[in-house]
């Protein structure tokens, strides 16, 4: 790592946000524009190609404010392991030409863990934002991503105190974890103001809470045949409490058109659209009546939204919503989930917004790291 010769003082410190993914942008977007106030910190954004659909990553960084990204390393659609071992290796030769003092990463793609290894090999600090999430299930991919990444970082910023006992109790010292936060959050209040005017609902035709929202996108509801049937008809089932609006996930999209189960959704009213920006997406969510997801991230927004979320998995990651929030989680065992989700349906549920996310967490972020790094030559030497 370079350092200023002795006597002098460095100018400025070089620093990558990665991101890969629509959920990255996201949560980039608020640690982006918070490190604009500290002159000394540069930041560039290295996006991975990891989404390359128009609407899950280039609308984002418009409807952000985001510059466009330094590089693209167009890694493209490949198996998980494959498509990893394509980001260390593309991402550490762009570091060793470029010398960043700090990677930064967020979330749990293949983008985070791609990139973090890639900055190791090349002796690079890290920065994770998002840390210490754990669902407990090896069996999905994120929480692999996770973990590997959380073992190789620098400074972990988690979003909430459950994290930072998985943290400890898996070796991490306690001085390099942060709580700082929900970035989604962050981005979620500076866009509150294009949220709010969205015309999504009209062009819809949509009443405000007379709908519900669809998201599916995780390969253990969706890549089987016999599993996104099940849940198909669970979507199905939703049209008893009002219209049902399911905004495609490419990959949803890809296996619906594969086995033929479009036409029954069309039957039972379930209204399909193509994927929507972040402030439309955002004001359906809002004005709905509940919303159906597997999504980590809609879990958080439904929370800090106050709407009533209901997730098809067997556990999450993100517990405050749960037990602060509006979570609920349904399981996969879809017979039951439909009576579940009746049940709570017919009882109110106090819903609170969970400690730190109050919109500040990209700012406590950009603190730690400009004090680290503006503090001392030899904390990046």
């Amino acid at each position: 790592m370079k350092t200023a010769p002795r006597g002098q003082v460095r100018r400025h410190w070089k620093i990558f946000l990665v991101v890969g993914a629509r959920p990255n942008i996201m949560k980039v977007s608020a640690v982006w524009r918070a490190l604009q106030k500290y002159p000394r910190l540069r930041c560039n954004i290295v996006h991975t190609g990891q989404h390359y659909d128009e609407k899950l990553s280039k609308v984002f960084f418009k409807q952000f404010g985001l510059p466009r990204p330094m590089i693209n390393l167009q890694v493209g659609s490949l198996p998980r392991q494959q498509q990893i071992a394509l980001i260390t290796r593309k991402f550490a030769a762009l570091c060793k030409r470029t010398s960043p003092d700090l990677v930064v990463v967020v979330g749990d793609t293949n983008s985070t863990l791609g990139a973090a290894q890639g900055a190791r090999r090349c002796g690079i600090r890290i920065a994770h934002v998002e840390a210490g999430l754990r669902s407990f299930d090896t069996t999905m991919p994120e929480e692999l991503n996770r973990r590997k990444t959380d073992q190789i970082a620098d400074f972990l910023f988690v979003t909430e105190r459950s994290a930072i006992q998985n943290l400890v109790k898996e070796g991490i010292p306690r001085a390099c974890i942060y709580f700082t936060g929900n970035t989604m959050v962050d981005t979620l209040v500076q866009q509150w103001k294009n949220i709010s005017n969205s015309r999504i609902l009209k062009r819809l035709s949509l009443q405000r809470y007379a709908y519900s929202v669809v998201t599916l996108h995780r390969p253990s509801n969706v890549d089987r045949k016999a599993s996104l049937e099940q849940v198909l008809s669970f979507v199905c089932s939703l049209s008893q409490y009002g219209e049902v609006i399911l905004p495609l996930h490419p990959r949803t999209a890809q296996r619906i058109k594969k086995y033929r189960l479009r036409a029954a959704l069309q039957r039972a009213g379930v209204l399909l659209i193509p994927p929507l920006g972040y402030w439309d997406f955002l004001h359906l969510l809002r004005h709905s009546k509940f919303i159906v997801t597997d999504s980590g991230g809609v879990q958080e927004e439904a929370t800090f939204l106050r709407v009533p979320c209901f997730t098809l998995r067997n556990n999450t990651e993100r517990p405050v919503t749960i037990t602060q929030g509006s979570n609920t989680l349904l399981g996969t065992n879809i017979p039951r989930a439909k009576k579940r989700l009746a049940r709570i349906l017919a009882r109110k549920k106090t819903l609170r917004i969970p400690e730190l996310w109050d919109g500040g967490a990209g700012e406590r972020i950009a603190a730690v790291l400009a004090e680290h790094m503006t503090s001392s030559e030899q904390k990046f030497g």
